[in-house]
């Protein structure tokens, strides 16, 4: 069996391919399993109409490789209302461990006394976290 040039540089293609695929999947594994929690509030600024308050994330990656680049938007509920909006910076998780990102919360004093109004405090998030796979496929998933 004789090898050809063009043979050797067809095999390093496929090889280099089927390694990009694998650490794509890698990536959106990654992903997948990120978890988002509230760790801290604090009060930033007070106004007349609405109070700014730093909200810090524990943003933990339970799986045994980093994650790619990302960044959350997030709609923040207290009781079931709608009391604002977080945009994180761009970050990354190491495997298997946990970052902290803050982020501020304008809260509308009409729309926080409404939602405190229902009883105990229950806190919901719900929005999306966006990346490029690879560093350039987009990517977006909801939480």
């Amino acid at each position: 069996m004789k090898i050809t040039a063009g043979g050797v540089v067809l095999s390093i293609i496929i090889i280099g391919v089927v390694l990009l695929a694998f650490l794509g999947i890698l990536e959106v594994a990654a992903i997948s399993n990120i978890r988002v929690e509230f760790y801290d509030v604090r009060v930033q600024r007070i106004g007349l109409a609405s109070a700014d308050l730093l909200v810090k994330l524990k943003i933990t990656n339970p799986m045994p490789y980093d994650t790619p680049n990302f960044h959350l938007i997030a709609d923040v509920y207290l009781n079931g209302v709608y009391v604002g909006q977080l945009i994180t910076p761009e970050t990354k998780v190491p495997y298997d461990s946990y970052v902290f990102q803050d982020s501020t919360l304008t809260v509308k004093y009409s729309e926080g006394i409404n939602a405190l109004l229902k009883g105990s405090a229950t806190v919901t998030l719900h929005g999306k976290l966006y990346t490029r796979i690879l560093g350039i496929i987009p990517y977006e998933r909801s939480f």
